[in-house]
């Protein structure tokens, strides 16, 4: 075999040897994170916003996990938007160690990733890094958009939290109802420790009674 035809046959296995490279890489499946859940299996069940005066705590969303399973958040999308429909934001969850337990709370802050205070279990401050709707539509979406909870408020306070009556168990049912939030604007002295200012709600822990 001469030179000429040796380095011929070498580009031709070199191109052979890509197209199959890229054929395989082609048919690899995309690890696609996904978290399906049912509707009501994660509720709506405390909001704070923008405050008025001194504040240390930040604005943040707080779930409950109603079921008896422990439920993962991993790629959960949270939709934000005016009850005029306009300004729609979305938050992502991405974070496959983060689980919820039966009956537990969890808070996603405006904050970054990489500083989180204690009572904030996700920051979400790269997606969204702006001031809570005073009054919006949140929804709670799964894998394929599908819907899990959904709620309307209006008149968020700007001392203290948006509260799910701690007199009951927080269900997609019972948060529909406008009746059965308050304000809390509660100081819960020593609760947190610290030296925070303003009025912390509960973050992570259960509401106390709208009573």
């Amino acid at each position: 075999m001469n030179l000429r035809s040796f380095k011929s046959l070498s580009v031709e296995f070199l191109f052979a040897t890509l197209i199959v490279s890229s054929l395989a890489c082609s048919r690899r499946p995309l690890d696609l994170v996904c978290t399906s859940l049912d509707a009501g299996d994660l509720v709506f069940s405390e909001l704070r916003g923008r405050q008025s005066g001194a504040d240390t705590w930040g604005q943040w969303i707080e779930l409950y996990n109603p079921t008896d399973s422990i439920v993962e958040l991993d790629g959960l999308e949270i939709t934000i938007m005016k009850l005029d429909g306009s300004d729609e934001k979305s938050i992502t969850v991405r974070d496959a160690m983060l689980s919820l337990e039966p009956a537990g709370y969890i808070v996603l802050g405006r904050f970054a990733s990489g500083d989180l205070p204690d009572y904030v279990d996700y920051g979400y401050a790269a997606d969204f890094d702006s001031d809570l709707y005073g009054s919006g539509l949140l929804t709670l979406l799964s894998c394929g958009r599908k819907e899990v909870d959904s709620l309307i408020y209006r008149d968020l306070p700007n001392l203290g939290t948006l509260s799910l009556d701690g007199a009951i168990t927080p269900t997609s049912e019972d948060n529909d109802e406008e009746s059965n939030w308050c304000t809390d604007d509660d100081l819960h002295s020593g609760q947190f420790g610290g030296n925070n200012e303003g009025l912390p709600g509960t973050p992570g822990l259960a509401n106390p009674s709208c009573q």
